[in-house]
């Protein structure tokens, strides 16, 4: 199985998470992991331990303007309509543990990086248990704005991690309503923000979001 094959089979499993399970700590903001100059580098337990655990964090995704910014509009399928408009995008959210911080952070990539965690738990995942055993090195290539951008993930060393379910648990729901890192739309929201680059909120769909916490 390649390393692609491994990513769509993550991918697939999306279909088993469900974006409604919520957590107590939903509101609370974690949060994002980034190296912003080249050469840049910082250590990092990557807080999954395998391929099923991982597609927790793997999304089909379109970006989206809303506002002054872009967003990660969750692809819904059949219905979804952001689907006529703009690409699909794999993309990956993932939970690490920066030692250097000392906090949990959401490290948010694509394509490549999904790859590369994939061929880190089946080399090392594998070799010592869970993946969240292991310490890497994450390394900026590239300045910003480069396009050309790429991170290296070497591996330091495997220590067991024993407090690994209380630092899971501070990681929220990553899809849903506004601030979260994947918007869950509706395809008349999707719609309203094609054309608008807005989103609002209805009091009824804020009941429908209120109920899924209960």
């Amino acid at each position: 199985t390649t390393s692609y094959d491994m990513a769509l089979i993550a991918c697939d499993l999306l279909k088993k998470y469900e974006s409604g399970n919520t957590k107590k700590n939903d509101d609370k903001q974690v949060p994002f992991f980034t190296l912003k100059k080249d050469g840049e580098s910082a250590t990092v337990r990557f807080l999954v331990k395998d391929v099923e655990d991982l597609g927790k964090y793997v999304f089909e995704a379109h970006k989206v303007k809303i506002g002054d910014y872009d967003n990660f509009v969750k692809c819904t399928g059949s219905d979804c309509v952001c689907c006529r408009e703009t690409r699909t995008s794999l993309r990956m959210f993932i939970p690490v543990f920066n030692i250097k911080t000392n906090q949990v952070e959401i490290w948010g990539r694509g394509m490549t990086e999904i790859k590369a965690i994939m061929n880190l738990i089946e080399k090392y995942g594998k070799k010592f248990g869970d993946l969240y055993d292991c310490v890497f090195e994450i390394k900026r290539n590239g300045g910003k704005g480069d396009t050309n951008t790429s991170y290296s993930i070497l591996f330091e060393d495997n220590d067991a991690l024993e407090n690994v379910d209380s630092l899971i648990d501070e990681v929220p729901s990553l899809v849903g309503r506004n601030f979260r890192y994947i918007l869950d739309l509706t395809p008349e929201q999707q719609a309203d923000v094609l054309v608008s680059g807005q989103l609002t909120w209805t009091k009824k769909e804020e009941d429908k979001e209120e109920e899924k916490v209960f």
